[in-house]
């Protein structure tokens, strides 16, 4: 059973996080402080296969959409988590604080989408088993953002 209107919904929520998620891209890669330690390694949803250490990946978590009494008020709130990987905890640290360095407290446009404001929601930390019987391990830092931005409001 095919569903339009769920399909129309899907393909909004995937616009949405293209522009805000190219946004987030974009500024963070705009910034030498973070593309000296990850070059251009900052991918949306996944990491593709063979890619090294350091690098970082971006998605939107939710998008909530405020109300007002005639229709939409154009506010998006929007999750985005960011992950990043390192083989070294001091590495992984660091990149994470040159990220929110970045991003915190933004307002502003980046690539024709209009921040409202960008908050720090979050952070956490993760080490992953090795694979084999080595010392291995990947570091990981997730930082969760809360981002508010502008979007299109539809008229009928």
């Amino acid at each position: 059973h095919f569903d339009r209107g769920e399909a129309t919904r899907l393909q909004g929520v995937q616009s949405i996080m293209a522009d805000v998620g190219k946004a987030i891209r974009l500024r963070l890669l705009n910034d030498t402080a973070v593309t000296d330690l990850i070059g251009t390694r900052l991918y949306p949803r996944r990491i593709p296969q063979g890619v090294e250490n350091p690098c970082a990946k971006y998605q939107m978590i939710s998008s909530m959409r405020e109300g007002a009494l005639d229709g939409g008020s154009g506010i998006v709130n929007a999750m985005i988590q960011i992950d990043i990987f390192s083989d070294s905890h001091i590495e992984a640290e660091t990149i994470s604080e040159k990220m929110r360095e970045r991003l915190q407290g933004f307002r502003g446009t980046e690539s024709s989408v209009e921040i409202l404001g960008c908050t720090l929601i979050n952070s956490r930390e993760l080490l992953s088993a090795a694979v084999d019987a080595s010392d291995d391990h990947d570091y990981r830092v997730i930082l969760e953002f809360e981002i508010q931005h502008q979007e299109t409001i539809p008229t009928f």
